[in-house]
């Protein structure tokens, strides 16, 4: 029996708040390393380590 992929919750919900922090501004720095630039990281790190852990099943 085949296993169900994996979704991530808080990973949509970042994507929904990266989307509105750049409409604020895409260069846009809340102070304690809160900035686009790395929730972007955070995004593109997230989005890659569940794709590899889906396409390992």
């Amino acid at each position: 029996m085949a296993r169900v992929k994996r979704t991530s919750d808080v990973l949509d919900e970042l994507k929904q708040k990266l989307s509105g922090m750049v409409t604020i501004d895409p260069k846009l720095d809340l102070g304690n390393g809160i900035t686009v630039e790395n929730a972007e990281k955070l995004v593109t790190t997230g989005d890659s380590s569940l794709k590899d852990y889906n396409t390992t099943l």
